[in-house]
């Protein structure tokens, strides 16, 4: 739902002729453009960086022609297109609605997140090895040499978002692409890298190791659970709001 919700919103933004177009161009398809004062609003659901930014600009510019050369097909006027859009709106309307109903009278303590963890112990489990790393990613070769040396230095280093990005996470064996995981656990020292993949150099401190099979932590767990508990609340009281709602309304149904 988050990513259908992403598109729609880029291409609303991104495609809409009657934007302002002051501002320096920083990339245009024929009257389309991108420019220094609407890319924020383009691309709202991102972090901009120099890392992150081209390949967002590519992307902007790839979909803008596709959008182009669809609204050309006359795909824009096709009512079943139009129904999935209405139909779309209208979840997304109603799922607003209710979660901020919802944000209003669910509370979940600590405590009930502690009990449902000691309750259902066995189920947090790891399936697969995996590992707790720093994650640095830069497009500069020589910024990720000097990340690694500093990096094995154990300096604390902060973020310069105009070189590099750095994450904190925890990586399951099987999901990262062949480049990266390969390298990352079969390593026996706690600093990898820089590695390239795509285009850009990957290093990554590792902090922690767990073995498959082994016990999740109540903190590693935390948020999970909130979520879960969050979700049957969420379900519960949106039981509760469409049959207060229902009670104040004439509603009838053909039995036939």
């Amino acid at each position: 739902m988050y990513s259908l919700l992403l598109f729609c919103a880029l291409f609303i933004c991104s495609c809409d002729s009657g934007q302002s177009t002051r501002g320096a161009v920083i990339a245009r398809v024929d009257d389309r453009k991108l420019t220094s004062r609407n890319i924020d609003s383009v691309f709202s659901f991102f972090s901009l960086n120099n890392n992150t930014l081209p390949t967002l600009i590519e992307a902007w510019v790839d979909n803008t022609v596709l959008y182009e050369a669809a609204v050309g097909a006359g795909f824009n006027n096709d009512e079943s297109l139009i129904k999935k859009r209405d139909d779309f709106y209208r979840a997304l309307v109603i799922s607003s609605f209710l979660n901020s109903e919802s944000e209003k009278t669910i509370q979940i303590t600590k405590e009930a997140v502690r009990s449902y963890y000691i309750t259902n112990k066995g189920s947090f489990i790891r399936n697969e090895e995996e590992l707790s790393v720093n994650h640095y990613t830069t497009l500069i070769k020589e910024v990720g040499k000097t990340l690694k040396r500093e990096v094995s230095q154990g300096k604390n280093l902060t973020p310069d978002t105009s070189n590099y990005t750095r994450t904190l996470e925890n990586v399951k064996k099987g999901r990262l692409i062949k480049e990266l995981e390969t390298p990352l656990f079969s390593s026996r020292n706690h600093i990898v890298g820089p590695i390239k993949a795509a285009d850009r150099f990957h290093l990554f401190k590792i902090i922690n190791k767990y073995k498959k099979g082994s016990q999740k932590t109540l903190s590693e767990c935390y948020d999970e659970i909130y979520q879960r508990l969050y979700k049957q609340k969420a379900f519960q009281v949106s039981e509760l709001i469409l049959d207060s709602l229902k009670q104040t309304l004439n509603i009838y149904i053909n039995p036939e």
